[in-house]
């Protein structure tokens, strides 16, 4: 029988790779403050500390197969989070090198040159000044309902629509984990959808 406690880490994780839910939970509960502080106590922001925690467990959970057991479980843990706080700081020092992404959701005067995701559907048909007129009213919508996005959530429709980035890439220059980026994305987006239905609706109530 052993008595080594990591011995029994490596079973759990052994089960883990598996699929064992339940194993790797127990992983979780042991060592996720030991990584929380770690992390804090490399970053004077709670939340990325935080954020880094689960993405640690999260790549330890994906892992988990391919743990040989050369080391301890904290071991493996520790050098993960080593990892994604090297990542982290990289894509800190990226974005200081990186223009500002907000003029990427601006719009040109010009509304024929536009990107806006507004079309004339709801005016079809118009032509010279009132097509112009229709078009504005329109860059003015996209304008508002972006505006009403939070920042974050802002920042992740330019860096996967805009920018073209995938998850993990747009993740690390947002400085979060991709779960907290989609995250962030899907509520970015649910909120401009709705904001731009909004704003539609009211035009119409004015032009009526």
């Amino acid at each position: 029988m052993h008595s080594d406690p990591f011995h029994g880490d490596n079973i759990l994780i052994r089960h883990a790779a598996r699929g064992d839910k339940t194993a790797f939970a127990k992983l979780y509960v042991q060592y996720a403050q030991i990584v929380r502080d770690l992390l804090a106590s490399r970053t004077d922001d709670l939340q990325s500390s935080e954020d880094m925690t689960q993405e640690v467990f999260a790549r330890a959970w994906q892992g988990a197969r391919r743990f040989r057991g050369d080391s301890s479980v904290k071991t493996y843990l520790i050098a993960i989070a080593k990892n994604v706080l090297r990542e982290h700081n990289e894509a800190l020092r990226k974005r200081a090198n990186t223009p500002a992404l907000q003029p990427a959701l601006d719009f040109p005067n010009d509304p024929a040159k536009s990107d806006c995701p507004c079309t004339c559907e709801d005016c079809p048909g118009l032509t010279g000044q009132e097509a112009i007129s229709c078009q504005e009213d329109l860059r003015r919508i996209c304008v508002t309902a972006i505006e009403s996005v939070p920042p974050k959530a802002r920042e992740a429709i330019a860096l996967a629509i805009m920018h073209q980035l995938n998850s993990a890439e747009a993740a690390a220059r947002a400085g979060c984990s991709t779960k907290t980026f989609r995250e962030r994305l899907y509520r970015g987006l649910k909120k401009l959808r709705s904001s731009i239905a909004d704003c539609k609706e009211n035009s119409k109530d004015i032009r009526q």
